[in-house]
């Protein structure tokens, strides 16, 4: 049935992330809050973090003056491994991390008549790549890097002359993020000049580090157990 005004272009399947429950989830919150308003003292405040998935939307939305005046910021998520009637309740928080896309522009030529012409894009990824999963891991915190993505080339028989990698490094603390973006932008430095190629790192989402209350926590335990 297209109730909504719209339907998935593929009869029969859907898109289904999760974000379809995130905002029933505030929605429901937002109406029991409005029922329950004689009830209830101080200010509440319900808002969605937009572009979660990408880590683009948290900053902006801290930056807009939304949290000026938060005394507690309860944050949810749905799934993360609990069961049906289970409420999950962090400890630890979560990894800090920043996502990069990584270009690199090489030189043209026949790979069969002329291959000493060219610069080749895809070689320099393929390279970063591995030296990237190679990083050092660090002795102040645990440390993760994902290459997710690598598309290169445009043809058979041609030195490649473009690469794009997306890439994403996490660290336990931003200090130790940091370093693991430092390592990202030396080997991509590196590995252009090693195979005379032009390169290009763009930041495309950052968040620092989680770190939770232990005195919320333990309240949220409270409520949770009710």
């Amino acid at each position: 049935a297209n109730a909504g005004g719209y339907a998935s272009e593929r009869i029969g399947l859907m898109h289904a992330c999760g974000h379809d429950g995130h905002s029933a989830v505030g929605l429901a919150l937002a109406h029991w809050c409005t029922d329950h308003r004689d009830e209830l003292c101080g200010k509440i405040r319900i808002f969605f973090q937009p572009a979660e998935e990408g880590t683009r939307g948290g900053l902006p939305l801290a930056k807009g003056g939304l949290l000026e005046d938060v005394d507690y910021l309860i944050c949810s998520h749905i799934g993360t491994g609990c069961r049906l009637g289970e409420i999950g309740i962090c400890e630890k928080g979560f990894f800090a991390t920043t996502k990069f896309d990584i270009r690199f522009k090489g030189v043209p030529a026949h790979a069969g008549t002329a291959p000493q012409k060219g610069r080749s894009a895809l070689l320099a990824a393929a390279a970063t790549a591995t030296a990237l999963a190679g990083i050092p891991r660090s002795g102040e915190g645990d440390t993760r890097i994902s290459i997710g993505r690598l598309v290169a080339g445009e043809g058979r028989n041609v030195v490649p002359v473009n690469a794009y990698l997306q890439i994403e490094t996490r660290g336990a603390t931003e200090v130790v993020n940091a370093f693991m973006c430092e390592s990202v932008e030396r080997i991509v430095c590196g590995m252009a000049k090693a195979y005379g190629v032009d390169h290009s790192i763009e930041q495309v989402g950052r968040a620092t580090n989680l770190e939770t209350d232990s005195e919320v926590n333990e309240a949220l335990r409270s409520i949770a157990k009710g």
